[in-house]
């Protein structure tokens, strides 16, 4: 048993490191570059033609006001979406912080636990060792 506990030591303290330093990190991915795209295209440039087409319609039949009080309402309502969301962003991201600094901690101790468990496991098994040699 004290063969497996060493192995999972040298394993955490030598392999694993190195497989997270290798992990690629801040990239665009493919596959982010898709989502960023296709939100263009299939959400935005959708909104973006309807208000200009109801704004349009607006301004013909009803007069240019009608379309100028959709458009400021429109504008209006998106600041204040993108204000709101930024300031809940602050606290997703203290949110984030927190549960990521809870996590690395409840790690710390697991690995702090296992170290000990470990050397002393080794320790024992070695002084078993001696004893028998003796």
């Amino acid at each position: 048993m004290p063969s497996c506990g060493v192995a999972t030591w040298l394993y955490v303290f030598f392999a694993l490191p190195q497989i997270v330093l290798e992990k690629p990190s801040n990239r665009l991915s493919p596959r982010g570059i898709n989502f960023v795209l296709g939100s263009l295209v299939f959400n935005m440039a959708p909104i973006i033609l309807e208000v200009a087409m109801v704004a349009g319609l607006l301004a013909y039949n009803c007069g240019p006001a009608f379309a100028g009080v959709t458009l400021v309402t429109m504008g209006a309502y998106t600041a204040f979406t993108f204000a709101i969301t930024q300031w809940r962003t602050k606290f997703r991201k203290d949110m984030n912080a927190a549960e990521s600094e809870g996590g690395a901690k409840a790690l710390d101790s697991l690995l702090n636990f296992e170290t000990v468990k470990v050397r002393h496991g080794v320790w024992t098994a070695s002084k078993a060792l001696f004893g028998y040699f003796d």
